[in-house]
């Protein structure tokens, strides 16, 4: 292991891996490394300040000290973290030998999937990550797939019980194990490691977040208040019935949603002028009851389910078809009837054609027509279903012994 020192940082080189060690923030301290040679100079989320840092190397380890923080980092390239004296958080080796601080593999293009394991602590508990759909407030024990999907918004930081905040700066998808044997941070493709210790209670290390990351601005009052959303809006006339009710009853109501399926094609921003006749009179109205509207656009659900259903279909009749008639096809020239024969092989190439003419417009020619054909339909059996009175259908017959 080569250790460099610099005014607030120490630079190191081993066998397979370059890397940093900084001060970024009051009690905080930043690991950088990689393994192709040489640190991307990236803050991604970060904002770090000119701290000051103490740095010395003594008896082939070297330390690094920020206020009540210190990084001690070993020969063998161990890292432990201390704050105020106190072991908060180390790594974990994968091998036997105190070998294999920081796994990288090799992704491309100087690219890597990344994991960092730390020794665990059987009575830490971690909070944070971001919204999750789990009713867990401690994720000690959890393992959380750092990443964003519906109704899922990862934000990689935790806080500790043990009296830290760990940000993962990494902008890649990945994973956090905080298991009962290891913590681990797996990045799934990122140029290299990149992590921040804050040392503080709850109070101090969110500060210091804060610091590091941005202040969010001040929201207006209105987004403060109650927002209304329903399944769903069909016409104009729903929304501000629904909005007279709430001023009726002195209600407040800062904003009111407009859901799916009031466009006219799948991602359009117009309303569909045959259900929403005036949208500005009733924004406008909307307006003086001091309501704001929002009106939502979805890229992709599940309204385009029944074309691919119908694209579907007509591979799959492509194919029986073929089979079918293919069978027919060697049935007559077996049987020695080759007129027959013959007609089956026009119409197993007229079949073919046009199948394959019809996939092709459903595709590209007329992919909007279709998917307004088939939206339609669904929405009218989707509405169908789901306004069927199951109360007042007939109960079976139950007889008792």
């Amino acid at each position: 292991m080569n250790f460099k020192l610099e005014e607030q940082c120490i630079l190191f080189q081993r066998a397979g891996e370059t890397g940093k060690i900084s001060a970024c923030g009051k009690d905080s301290i930043r690991f950088q490394a990689t393994a192709s040679g040489y640190l991307t100079e990236q803050n991604w989320t970060l904002m770090p300040q000119n701290i000051p840092a103490k740095v010395w190397i003594e008896n082939g380890t070297a330390y690094l000290e920020n206020g009540n923080m210190l990084a001690v980092m070993e020969d063998c390239g161990k890292i432990s973290f201390y704050y105020k004296g106190k072991k908060i958080l180390a790594e974990m080796p994968e091998m036997t030998f105190n070998s294999g601080y920081r796994n990288y593999e090799n992704k491309g293009s100087n690219l890597w999937k990344i994991r960092v394991s730390f020794e665990a602590d059987e009575k830490e508990a971690f909070y944070g990550l971001g919204h999750e759909r789990i009713n867990c407030f401690n994720k000690k024990g959890c393992t959380i797939d750092l990443c964003h999907v519906n109704t899922k918004t990862s934000i990689p930081y935790v806080y500790s019980s043990l009296g830290y905040g760990f940000i993962w700066n990494m902008p890649s998808t990945g994973r956090v194990e905080l298991a009962a044997n290891r913590t681990r941070w797996v990045s799934d493709c990122a140029k290299g490691v990149d992590y921040v210790i804050i040392g503080g209670s709850p109070y101090e290390a969110t500060k210091t977040l804060t610091d590091l990351t941005g202040h969010a601005p001040k929201m207006p009052e209105w987004a403060l208040g109650f927002w209304q959303s329903k399944l769903r809006y069909e016409n104009e006339e729903q929304v501000l019935t629904v909005a007279r009710k709430y001023k009726e009853l002195g209600i407040p109501l800062s904003v009111i949603i407009i859901d799916y399926f009031h466009w006219t094609e799948q991602g359009e921003y117009r309303f569909d002028p045959a259900y929403w006749k005036n949208p500005k009179k009733m924004a406008d109205e909307l307006h003086k009851m001091g309501i704001r509207l929002l009106k939502m656009i979805h890229r992709e659900d599940s309204s385009v389910i029944p074309l691919h259903l119908l694209d579907v279909c007509l591979s799959l009749a492509q194919i029986y078809a073929g089979l079918f008639l293919t069978a027919g096809l060697i049935d007559a020239l077996l049987a020695g009837a080759y007129r027959e024969a013959a007609w089956q092989a026009v119409v197993l190439l007229g079949a073919t054609l046009l199948l394959g003419l019809a996939q092709r417009l459903l595709q590209r020619r007329f992919k909007s027509l279709g998917t307004r054909m088939w939206l339609i339909f669904y929405v009218w059996l989707r509405e169908k279903v789901f306004s069927m009175d199951y109360e007042s259908m007939e109960k079976p017959e139950v007889s008792e012994k």
